[in-house]
């Protein structure tokens, strides 16, 4: 459903793994490593702190209309409006995951 590996997975090698560069215009960024590798992917990230990069844009103020600002075009607020429920299975799926190491350049030139 949320058709994660669109976006974070670039190549079969390495699922998950992030580095799919995209030029949005205004700028450029990279999709992130969302494995388990507690050096490059969200391996350190505790639940609560997943859920908190979607659910801070359950109200108005937690975002903004100009992703330029903002330097993503993850649909964070797509996936502000699932469930604490479904944002908790999606985190718990993504620990199931091989950790790969691969250092992402989030913004770049």
């Amino acid at each position: 459903m949320a058709d994660c590996s669109g976006c974070h997975t670039p190549d079969d090698k390495y699922l998950l793994a992030g580095g799919m560069k995209f030029n949005e215009g205004t700028f450029k960024v990279t999709s992130a490593n969302i494995t388990p590798d507690s050096s490059s992917g969200i391996g350190a990230w505790s639940e609560q702190a997943f859920l908190d990069k979607f659910i801070m844009c359950r109200s108005k103020q937690g975002y903004n209309y100009n992703p330029g600002k903002q330097n993503t075009i993850m649909p964070v607020i797509d996936f502000s409006g699932m469930t604490d429920g479904d944002l908790k299975a999606i985190y718990a799926y993504l620990r199931t995951v091989k950790p790969v190491k691969n250092i992402v350049i989030k913004y770049p030139n």
